[in-house]
């Protein structure tokens, strides 16, 4: 007997779909609650034991972003993983036409029926025949749906919190993988030497502009030292002062003075040494005033009293005049007149130097102020940028700890004297 399509054979093959799929669902939710309880678990221990491959430097840029996708594909993969199980133990679980008629049978009430039937398919007998038909009328009208039902099982709805506890993920973990960002200890050292700097420079000040911009470096420097900033915040800071240094460098006429390389030259004269100590502090007005007495000397015969002393004056001078910028030509008469022993034109010349110089005074004193506020800031910014997050997490702890960190900072702050 060949019954091919019959109503036995239809269910029992809508019942192996039905089957496959149950196994699947409840195969591919029971793995992916495992899953998702064994990461969890890993979770929460690495969290609670830090181990050091986890730990992420102080600082770090994005964590909280790249912890969130992280969050998402692990969550997304454990889904793929655990339906590739499912389907694998669904196909491997899969049961015998017998067995399938049999649950069919025991579903509905039909006392084996559908299950003979598979059995004795194929035998060539009236009896079997008989059976087959019998069994064909009976499971008409029944839906293999109340033999496997697709139901999501109750365990699947852990998947819920496991979810939720995945974006929330980088909230808890934040003070777990990332130890407490103490980089503003170092740049709180970095405030305390400009601040120090700034008071430095503060005691030469002459005018209300040089005042001012000072006032703004100490501002800078207490902002720096009493705001916990982070490195990228303390370095758009310093850049933002010196973008405003370098224009305000622009607004000035440039004199060509350097008054720390003149005043190391003119320090050559002992007659000098004392105008030259007050350029160098950028004092230009009280070192005019010095050169002005340093002429009455001259005048009064108290100084220049050997030839020795017009050669060390002649030389001071002409060295100096490379860095005098637009006070070269007076200083080239002054070295005439010394070279000649001509203790009056002497005179003469160091006061009308003296009187440019004092002219000149605060557009001088405003150049170098400028000047050496940006080359400590250029400093500081190169000291703190150059560290490695390693060792800007070092002197975080040891800053924490009461140590002292400002070491590191030192090459950058000699200029405020």
């Amino acid at each position: 007997m060949n019954r091919k399509n019959s109503t036995v054979e239809t269910v029992v093959a809508d019942c192996r779909t039905r089957c496959w799929r149950s196994d699947f669902i409840r195969l591919t939710a029971v793995t992916f609650i495992a899953m998702l309880i064994a990461g969890a678990a890993t979770i929460v221990a690495l969290l609670i034991f830090r181990p050091a491959a986890l730990m992420l430097p102080p600082g770090s840029e994005g964590w909280n972003l790249k912890l969130y996708a992280f969050s998402i594909i692990a969550f997304a993969m454990v889904a793929v993983v655990s339906a590739l199980i499912g389907a694998c133990g669904a196909f491997l679980l899969g049961r015998s036409n017998t067995a399938l008629a049999k649950a069919f049978d025991d579903v509905f009430g039909l006392s084996d029926h559908v299950s003979s039937a598979m059995e004795l398919r194929g035998a060539d007998r009236p009896f079997a025949e008989a059976v087959c038909n019998r069994a064909d009328i009976l499971a008409t009208g029944k839906d293999p749906c109340e033999v496997f039902p697709v139901r999501v099982p109750r365990t699947l709805w852990l998947a819920v919190p496991g979810f939720i506890f995945l974006v929330l993920l980088p909230f808890l973990a934040g003070q777990r993988i990332m130890p407490p960002d103490l980089s503003y200890r170092a740049t709180s050292e970095v405030g305390k030497h400009l601040g120090d700097f700034a008071r430095g420079l503060n005691q030469s000040a002459e005018s209300e502009q040089q005042k001012k911009l000072i006032k703004n470096l100490e501002e800078l420097a207490k902002e720096l030292e009493h705001k916990k900033m982070t490195r990228r915040d303390a370095l758009a800071k310093i850049a933002k002062a010196i973008s405003q240094l370098k224009a305000k460098a622009k607004t000035l006429k440039p004199t060509g003075i350097n008054l720390e390389r003149a005043a190391e030259e003119l320090a050559r004269a002992k007659e000098m040494e004392k105008a030259a100590r007050l350029m160098k502090q950028s004092r230009v007005k009280a070192a005019a005033k010095e050169i002005s007495k340093t002429a009455e000397g001259i005048k009064g015969r108290r100084l220049l009293s050997r030839n020795q002393d017009f050669e060390k004056m002649t030389e001071a001078f002409n060295k100096a005049r490379r860095h005098l910028g637009r006070l070269k030509r007076r200083a080239k008469e002054v070295s005439k007149a010394t070279s000649n022993y001509d203790r009056d034109k002497t005179a003469r010349e160091l006061d009308k130097f003296a009187r440019e110089l004092s002219e000149a005074a605060e557009q001088v004193s405003m150049e170098d102020l400028i000047d050496k506020s940006m080359g400590e800031l250029s400093d500081l910014e190169r000291s703190l940028g150059e560290m490695s997050d390693e060792e800007l997490a070092r002197l975080g702890e040891k800053g924490e700890k009461g140590e002292k960190i400002g070491e590191f900072f030192k090459e950058g702050s000699g200029r405020g004297g």
